[in-house]
């Protein structure tokens, strides 16, 4: 997840 900040941004569009 560090490696990929962009992931956190992902699940909250996919989390409702």
């Amino acid at each position: 997840m560090n490696k990929h900040p962009w992931k956190n941004q992902l699940s909250e569009m996919v989390q409702p």
